[in-house]
């Protein structure tokens, strides 16, 4: 490729680029590269392995408690909601005819005072 010279700093950064290229060790740097890879694939293998076994004697220890306290809360929550929704209208009565009877008494404070 010819190159046409224009910056000095330039054209010098081209050259010891095109030096360290054809300098460059390519097949060095696909092993160096794969080993790398493989020596952490292996790692992470190896501690996700760990972490699984782990988990599945914590769970055949513990899977019935957490299954069983898993659904005493959504027994809870459940109940806790149809509480609100039962108690809603009672309550909605109850300030309703309160609240009416607080207006009526204000009123005829003002009108025969």
């Amino acid at each position: 490729m010819e190159l046409t010279y224009s910056f000095p700093p330039v054209d010098s950064l081209v050259e010891f680029s095109n030096k360290k290229l054809k300098e460059f060790d390519y097949v060095k740097f696909g092993d160096t590269v794969i080993e790398f890879s493989a020596t952490v694939y292996a790692i992470v293998v190896g501690v996700f392995s760990y972490v699984w076994t782990a988990f599945q004697l914590w769970w055949y220890d513990n899977g019935e408690a957490v299954q069983v306290n898993t659904i005493r809360i959504a027994v809870n929550v459940i109940d806790f909601i149809a509480a609100i929704v039962i108690a809603t209208p009672k309550v909605y009565r109850w300030v309703k005819l309160n609240s009416n009877r607080l207006v009526d008494y204000l009123f005829y404070q003002v009108a025969l005072a």
